[in-house]
């Protein structure tokens, strides 16, 4: 045992500091010496002195990562009787232990330093341990082991780095920009790892002081200048973290697109040299994948399709029998990747004729369960027809007295507050969530005839607003376009309950929760929360597409949304319960903040207009009264406003804003 482990008097533990102290390194020390280090700085930090902690990891680490062993035992070999015992695991190195061990314990002793020691202190130590005062060209990361979670084995693991705790403890000091001045005095321009710190100090300051982004792209360009000639696996996991974090930044999708896909490559190509036992926790695929849909993002389709042939040919490790479970999984990944924007030929491609065979079946299959057209004819599939419902055009009728019992879609500019119908439905019983496209050329909402349950039988419609066709998607709820305007997003009781992407044609339709409900796509694309019930009362779940991840946030009292809103930039929801309406940080750390309780219920659609703080939604002044429209400043008012401009004497709800934010569209129906 470490003589140091078992100190337990402070005599003799002070005895054991100053003979620590006195015995300078002039040579890098050996693994022992620096454990033996490191074990001074943990009992440092249990006799509550934080300056002999710093001055024991730094001493540990000054001269960079340890790698010369004085163990006799070092790499001993294990036998039974004269031959190699092949059933024992073979001895993890010393060398490797301490690589292991310095990350965690830095990360516990920060937490101590955050309450006990300066911040300029900590930085100093810190910086003397990732660019080593001993080494002064080397830039050491001390990445945590990256470990992919095997039941998600798409979804980038998080990077625990303590370059990264540099960096904080960096902005903590106000040393940020001593520490990017050290990084240009000492490393070449072209050096990919300098170029990863100096982006993380960018983020960093980004994040503190809400700076543009434009520190960004000169140290990303040198990473990217860097890919042909290849990353070290620990640059290439980090960078992959960053590549992330300029992504949930969203204000650099090109640059982030860049970085996943450099990281992507690197990590694929050190892949050759990992063994087959570790290549099960690598977060290779889930990286190259993240790159793909990233390029996707960016409307670089030609590389997203080579990452994606890459993330397929990606290796494996374990039994042969769960190598190729994993393949049959990135084949599904790759089909759903690739069938989803509709590039069948670049499917058949990678996939082969045959699973593509299978693939366009499943798919077709799919997307015409329930009965959706892509032409204004009703007819479905050979024995089915889906009715359609029967458009009338105002233009057509001399007074609106003669359509006054039907249901109106109406367009109200609230410039000049005057509303016009847009179309009556015939034929309909209920209809509701009217939403544009992004281009106003389309209208999607959700309609019943009578005999139809309100819920279950709900099918969505399509109209073309130049010609007033009408088409449908089949069942569902809800609609919400892409931004593009080539996806949908809505809920369905079937084929199963939950929340569905599908095209505009109604085709390729896929699930994302089949316990979620009423989703909202977001105005940046990359987004779409909706409700899902769970047990912790975080019942706002948000649907990450490019990341394929999702994270939950709490509403206040537990409430669980029935509506939901973004705001134009896609920073906040506005969500409504059966008596409330609340506004949410989307990515910040605020509750949820309450901004309107109502007696009545309030059971329609809202709508945040763009450009602005003010939502929109409908409500009743009392039960006997007919539901209009209403809207609410979210920063400075708790009283909603009647909106000027309705349609006199009718029933006014399901708002939602143009694009323009001057338009209006709402559902208008007659009064009871």
């Amino acid at each position: 045992m470490n003589k140091f482990t078992v100190v337990t008097t402070p005599t003799l533990f002070l005895a054991a500091l100053m003979c620590f102290a006195s015995c300078g390194w002039a040579a890098p020390p050996t693994v022992e010496q620096a454990n033996r280090a490191l074990d001074i700085a943990e009992l440092a930090v249990h006799h509550d002195m934080p300056e002999l902690s710093l001055q024991a990891v730094t001493r540990a680490l000054m001269h960079g990562t340890p790698t010369v062993s004085t163990d006799k035992n070092e790499g001993q070999v294990i036998h039974s009787g004269a031959r190699v015992n092949t059933m024992s695991p073979i001895p993890m190195l010393a060398a490797d232990k301490l690589r292991l061990r310095i990350p965690n314990l830095i990360f516990r002793l920060s937490k101590y330093w955050e309450e006990r020691a300066s911040a300029t202190a900590a930085y100093s130590a810190l910086r003397d341990i990732v660019l080593p005062s001993q080494q002064p060209y080397e830039i050491v990361f001390y990445n945590s082991p990256a470990k992919v979670n095997a039941l998600q084995p798409d979804r980038i693991p998080e990077v625990h780095s303590v370059a990264k705790e540099l960096v904080k403890w960096a902005a903590r000091a106000n040393q940020l920009q001593e520490l990017e001045a050290l990084l240009a005095e000492r490393f070449p321009t072209d050096s990919p790892e300098a170029s990863l710190l100096l982006v993380l100090c960018a983020l960093e300051r980004q994040g503190a002081e809400g700076q543009d982004s434009s520190s960004l792209e000169q140290p990303i360009a040198t990473i990217l200048a860097s890919a042909t000639a290849g990353l070290k696996r620990p640059v290439a996991e980090l960078m992959a973290n960053v590549g992330m974090a300029v992504h949930q930044d969203r204000r650099n999708p090109q640059l982030a697109a860049a970085l996943l896909r450099v990281s992507g490559l690197a990590l694929a190509k050190s892949d050759t040299g990992v063994i087959r036992e570790k290549l099960a926790d690598a977060p290779t695929r889930a990286v190259l994948l993240a790159a793909a849909r990233s390029q996707f993002a960016v409307g670089d389709t030609e590389q997203a399709i080579a990452l994606l042939k890459l993330y397929l040919q990606s290796s494996a490790g374990g039994s042969s029998q769960s190598v190729d479970a994993m393949h049959s999984n990135k084949s599904d990944t790759v089909a759903r990747e690739l069938y989803s924007r509709q590039l069948n030929d670049a499917a058949r491609k990678i996939l082969g004729d045959e699973k593509a065979d299978a693939y366009e079946r499943r798919y077709r299959a799919i997307s015409t369960m329930d009965g959706p057209s892509t032409t204004i004819a009703p007819q479905v599939s050979a024995g089915t027809t889906l009715r359609l419902p029967e458009i009338v055009d105002p233009q057509t009728i001399d007074a609106p007295s003669k359509i006054r019992d039907k249901i109106w879609i109406c367009s109200l500019d609230t410039r000049t507050n005057t509303s016009k119908i847009l179309f009556a439905l015939k034929d309909c019983q209920n209809v509701g969530s009217p939403q544009l496209s992004a281009d106003g050329k389309m209208l999607a909402f959700d309609a019943t005839f009578p005999g139809e349950a309100m819920t279950s039988d709900k099918k969505i419609y399509v109209v073309s607003l130049d010609k007033l066709n009408v088409r449908t998607l089949g069942r569902g709820t809800m609609p919400s376009w892409s931004p593009e305007g080539k996806r949908m997003v809505c809920s369905r009781y079937s084929p199963e309950k939950g929340v569905w992407i599908l095209r505009v044609d109604g085709t390729e339709a896929q699930i994302v929760d089949s316990d979620g409900w009423a989703a909202q796509w977001s105005p940046d694309g990359l987004y779409i929360a909706y409700s899902k019930a769970t047990s912790d009362n975080r019942n706002i779940a948000v649907y990450a597409l490019v990341e394929d991840r999702f994270f939950f946030l709490a509403p206040n009292g537990g409430s669980a949304p029935i509506r939901f809103a973004w705001n134009k930039d896609s920073q906040q929801l506005a969500f409504s319960s059966e008596h409330t309406v609340s506004v949410i940080s989307v990515f910040g750390k605020q509750a949820a903040k309450q901004v309107l309780s109502e007696p009545n219920s309030i059971t329609s659609e809202i709508s945040w207009k763009p450009n602005s703080n003010t939502i929109t939604f409908a409500r009743k002044n009392s039960q006997a009264s007919p539901e209009q429209l209403y809207q609410l400043d979210t920063t400075n008012s708790s009283t909603a406003t009647l909106i000027e401009g309705q349609m006199q004497e009718r029933r006014n709800s399901d708002a939602s804003w143009a694009s323009d934010g001057n338009t209006l569209i709402y559902v208008s129906k007659p009064p009871k």
